[in-house]
């Protein structure tokens, strides 16, 4: 070891990992479903944006370049308050930043329906990455208790990665079906206690 010194990220993990009151087992699977979609819901309306973006050029009579805008003011939002987001998270509890995060989205997403300008539209869209900023990393760790930080439960992380990752398809596919089905027995034993 080089330097014997705990470094201060490592004296502040026990207190982060320990967090808030834990919920009970019978909240844990509302606890997960929650975050799964929040997460989702956040990640999604990232791409989703693209698909209405004609429509919106025309309605608001934008130009190409306030449409750039539109779809960046989100992810500019996002990218540079993300560990902000975290940061607040562990400071303050995850619990109520997730809250407030998706609070944030909730009015941010009203406020982009009703935007009658594309200026108006960007300023919501900056405002929505900044609610996301604070759900996203509240959300990755929420459905994680006292109980289970030390043990070896699936994580949303890892819930998310595996439904997320593409099918193998080289010679180890049937190692990876079997993975895959113990993953979904893992997440399924989780989930109903």
């Amino acid at each position: 070891m080089i330097n014997p010194k705990a470094r201060p990220c490592e004296v502040l993990l026990p207190q982060v990992v320990a967090g808030g009151p834990s919920c009970t087992r019978r909240q844990q699977p509302w606890v997960l479903t929650a975050a799964v979609l929040a997460s989702t819901m956040a990640f999604v309306d990232e791409s989703v944006v693209n698909i209405a973006l004609p429509a919106m050029e025309k309605d608001l009579a934008a130009s190409l370049a306030t449409m750039q805008w539109v779809v960046n003011a989100y992810t500019l939002g996002l990218a540079a308050l993300l560990l902000t987001g975290g940061a607040a998270g562990d400071q303050f509890g995850r619990r109520k930043i997730f809250t407030l995060g998706l609070a944030i989205f909730a009015v941010t997403s009203l406020g982009c329906g009703l935007a009658p300008d594309s200026l108006m539209l960007i300023a919501c869209r900056g405002a929505q990455g900044l609610g996301a900023a604070f759900l996203i990393p509240s959300s990755l760790v929420l459905s994680r208790t006292k109980k289970d930080s030390t043990a070896n439960s699936p994580t949303l992380v890892s819930i998310t990665a595996k439904l997320a990752s593409p099918p193998r398809t080289d010679s180890a596919n049937l190692h990876g079906a079997k993975e895959s089905l113990t993953i979904e027995f893992m997440v399924l034993t989780y989930c109903t206690g």
